[in-house]
Parts: C-alpha cells; structure tokens; sequence
C-alpha cells in the first residue's frame, strides 16, 4: 500500500511539473484561482458518479443474477431474525454450556461419593481385604508343608482367571 502511495506522489509531481512547462511554453495558460476551483469540482463530481455508478451497475447486476436464478435472493431483516441455522446455532451453544455444567456436577457428586464411601467404608474393606489375605497365606502355607510364601504376587494373581470360552470362539480360535 506504501508503495502504491509513493508511485502515486511520483507520478502527480511528473505531471505536475510536465503542466508548468507547458505554461512556460504558453501551449496552456495559467488559470486563475477560481477557474482552478472549477476545475477540481468538475473532477470531484465525475469521481463520485463514476463511483456511484459503478455501484448502481453492481446493484442492477445483482438483481439480474437473482432474476435468472443464479443468486440467492438477499434475506430480508424479518428472515435474517428467524434463520434456522443461527437458531440451531445458539440453541446448540447453549446446550453444550448445560452439558459442560452437567458433567462438571457429575464429577464432583463422584468426588463426594467416593470421599463419602473412603470414610465409612474405608476401613471395613480394608480389614476384609487384611483378611481374605490371611486366609491365602493359611492355605499356602496348608499345601506347601508349612513354608510361609515369598511375595503376595500369587493372592493377587488367583484372581485372574480366564472365563471359558464357548464352543463358538474355541472354534474361531483354532482358525
């Protein structure tokens, strides 16, 4: 833009000084103030027709194109208040606040609930817990002639037996 500002001055100032010589020549006399005055209001006023023109034809163009179909009518304000897609829109920004608020209520009542659940019943599930391993080591120590286990890496991992499967997916496990 700074360059388009710049060639502009320079080309004014060519023409400006190409008038003077013309003056000095006497090709051209020099015009008195007023004459001077005309002359810009003469070129201001075909500028701004021009201008207005131009917007004129745009308008008169766009009427033509939504006269043959090939543009959308413009919406009129009564439209642009009732648009089913900025209704959609809002309606759907203002769902998602709700859910974010819903979920942000959700997670917290969970909180509650399991610091509600640690404090009364914290210390009964970990005394069944302390139990049902004392009750593996008795029979560990039962079946191994008294020899008290390494590690409790055998309680944890009784536990994790597989379900059998049906006929079904043994079948589909051999292909």
């Amino acid at each position: 833009m700074r360059v388009l500002t710049i060639i502009k001055n320079i080309k004014m100032a060519k023409e400006e000084k190409e008038y003077q010589r013309k003056i000095k020549e006497g090709a051209i006399k020099e015009l008195d103030p007023s004459e001077k005055e005309h002359q810009n209001c003469v070129y201001i006023q075909k500028r701004l027709r021009g201008i207005l023109a131009r917007k004129r034809v745009e308008e008169l163009r766009m009427e033509e194109m939504v006269f043959l179909g090939m543009e959308r009518k413009p919406k009129t304000k009564e439209e642009m208040l009732n648009d089913p897609i900025e209704k959609k829109n809002k309606t759907q920004t203002e769902r998602k606040i709700i859910q974010r608020k819903n979920m942000e209520e959700f997670d917290q009542a969970k909180e509650d609930l399991k610091d509600e659940i640690g404090e009364n019943e914290g210390q009964d599930i970990k005394e069944d817990m302390v139990k049902k391993r004392r009750e593996w080591v008795d029979e560990y120590r039962a079946s191994h002639q008294g020899k008290i286990p390494d590690d409790l890496k055998g309680f944890y991992e009784k536990d994790k037996v597989e379900a059998p499967l049906s006929p079904d997916e043994e079948e589909a496990k051999r292909i």
